[in-house]
């Protein structure tokens, strides 16, 4: 059964008890006035209400023993869903850390291309401006970008040491004006 199916039952099987027991109370008070007003004369009255009382002292009797064994399938139900659950997320968590890894592997083979590009890209703007030091001319005339000062090293040495499963402690990196 589903938890939603014992849910049902279980709240069923209580609500029956319930009205047994209120049914019972009254039935009893009932059977007594009917006793006691004349017992001879309500025989076959007396007797429909033993056996009604029957049934609900049958009831009262049985279902709060029924009603401890759905609550024990309940939480056993219950238990099994979340067991599921836990293991789609788990399952969830795995696909995960493989994007993340494979992720982490690109993203430090782009760094490393990136630092490369950054060493050269600062080396011939170096370059330039020693020319353009000695000949006193600005022959560039487009925008064009520095290479990084090692931000750009530092994130990719990070990177490296965390990708070989070192704990590095990241330090904010302080924008410093050029």
């Amino acid at each position: 059964m589903t938890v939603a199916q014992i849910e049902q039952k279980l709240e069923h099987h209580k609500t029956v008890l319930s009205e047994s027991e209120a049914k019972l109370d009254e039935l009893r008070r009932q059977r007594a006035k009917l006793a006691l007003a004349d017992s001879t004369k309500n025989k076959t009255e007396i007797a429909k209400l033993d056996k009604e009382i029957g049934q609900h002292i049958f009831d009262c009797n049985n279902l709060p023993s029924e009603i401890e064994v759905l609550e024990s399938d309940l939480a056993a139900a219950r238990k099994k869903v979340e067991e599921r659950e836990r293991s789609k997320l788990i399952t969830n968590q795995k696909k995960s850390a493989e994007q993340v890894e494979i992720l982490s592997k690109q993203f430090v083979e782009i760094l490393e291309q990136a630092v490369a590009a950054n060493s050269k890209l600062d080396l011939a703007y170096r370059n330039y401006c020693t020319l353009r030091t000695a000949t006193k001319e600005d022959c560039m005339g487009k925008s064009i970008c520095r290479g990084s000062a090692g931000s750009l090293k530092y994130l990719f040495e990070i990177c490296k040491k965390e990708m070989q499963g070192e704990l590095v402690i990241r330090q904010p990196m302080i924008a410093v004006p050029i």
